[in-house]
């Protein structure tokens, strides 16, 4: 009996090393130290054996069991190091990383997805963006786009003045004076912007609103070329399948338009 007890020792301290679980290590104790375990089976056993003989073999058992019980305790313990050593990698945060947005990300204002799209068919084109500033001199704002001083749009009812020289722009043409004195033709740009008038809001004014209007400055160049970027501007903006046609009107400044 004692070389039972020593090969089952022999075999847990084996079987030990291979043990890469508390399920395993659970398993393992079962089988050797529960009720039903081989060391068990052994001491019940004893009671048929001399009384000297059963001393001898319960303190060798008891050996047995102690020396595989401390190499289970320890083994449990490295497994629980393992397992603690793994959480805290696991929940390790690197603060030098970006910062994660969980969040939905907010949408575009239609306003911005509309100019976008309207800019980028333009760019597409060959025209360059060209922005002004929303105060404005009066002299770009009306005098330089042919609009004399007692031209009607210059009334303080349709204008918001700040004084005599100086108010919110009500177009983005302006620009187009501060092009024609800044650039060197040829150039063809596209100028949106924000505009103000002074109008009360309803489902079709607002005393805040937005504008883009193209310019083209080069020689050689016929309502051919107008007609042709305006048809093409439309298709890209509104689908292929849409119409467009001139219609005559008038404008002061950019007459013939």
């Amino acid at each position: 009996m004692l070389d039972e007890l020593a090969k089952i020792r022999e075999d847990a301290l084996k079987r030990l090393e291979n043990i890469k679980s508390e399920e395993e290590l659970s398993e393992l104790n079962t089988s050797v130290l529960g009720r039903n375990g081989a060391l068990t089976a052994i001491l019940r056993t004893m009671g048929k054996l001399s009384a000297e003989r059963r001393a001898q073999l319960g303190k060798a058992a008891n050996e047995v069991k102690q020396s595989i019980a401390e190499a289970l305790e320890a083994r449990k313990a490295m497994l629980d190091a393992f397992a603690e050593q793994k959480r805290i990698e696991d929940e390790t945060v690197d603060v030098t990383l970006p910062g994660i947005i969980e969040l939905p990300s907010g949408k575009l204002n239609p306003l911005t997805k509309v100019y976008r799209e309207i800019r980028d068919a333009l760019v597409g084109l060959g025209f360059t963006t060209f922005e002004g500033p929303e105060i404005e001199y009066d002299d770009f704002n009306f005098t330089k786009l042919n609009l004399p001083p007692d031209h009607p749009a210059r009334d303080m009812q349709d204008t918001f003045y700040i004084n005599d020289r100086v108010l919110l722009r009500t177009h983005t043409s302006p620009c187009e004076a501060r092009a024609l004195m800044a650039l060197k033709p040829p150039f063809r740009l596209v100028i949106p912007g924000r505009v103000f008038r002074v109008d009360e809001p309803d489902a079709s004014h607002s005393p805040v609103f937005m504008q883009i209007e193209g310019l083209v400055v080069d020689k050689n160049l016929t309502f051919a070329d107008l007609k042709g970027t305006i048809d093409t501007f439309v298709k890209a903006v509104f689908g292929e399948n849409v119409r467009s046609r001139l219609r005559p009107s008038y404008f002061p400044f950019t007459e013939p338009s």
